[in-house]
């Protein structure tokens, strides 16, 4: 049932603290990996340590995005790394999983 247009909704959803999903072909691996995390946390860019504190972006683009021509690397494997409380992996397969880290 949908609530009346002039009341607050009373369901929201939230995004999955982990899982894997496939890359978005419109934007590049670390803009994916910053706009999922940022989708999650409900947070600004400004609240994000940059990435490059963490990983060479660059350096992740080059080996999981397109080529210049376009078309997908013929690469195999992935990264792992830990940045704002996940674990992120980048997979050969065009997948980004983003696993929540637990206080320990």
């Amino acid at each position: 049932m949908t609530p009346p247009e002039d009341s607050p909704a009373t369901h929201t959803e939230v995004p999955s603290t982990s899982g894997k999903q496939p890359l978005d072909d419109t934007e590049s691996v670390t803009a994916t990996i910053i706009n999922r995390i940022l989708a999650r946390e409900n947070i600004s860019s400004n609240d994000l340590v940059p990435l490059y504190e963490v990983i060479d972006p660059d350096a992740l683009n080059t080996l999981f995005g397109p080529t210049r021509a376009g078309s997908h690397r013929p690469t195999t494997g992935a990264v792992t790394f830990q940045y704002q409380g996940y674990q992120v992996t980048v997979t050969s397969e065009n997948d980004v999983e983003l696993e929540l880290l637990q206080d320990d």
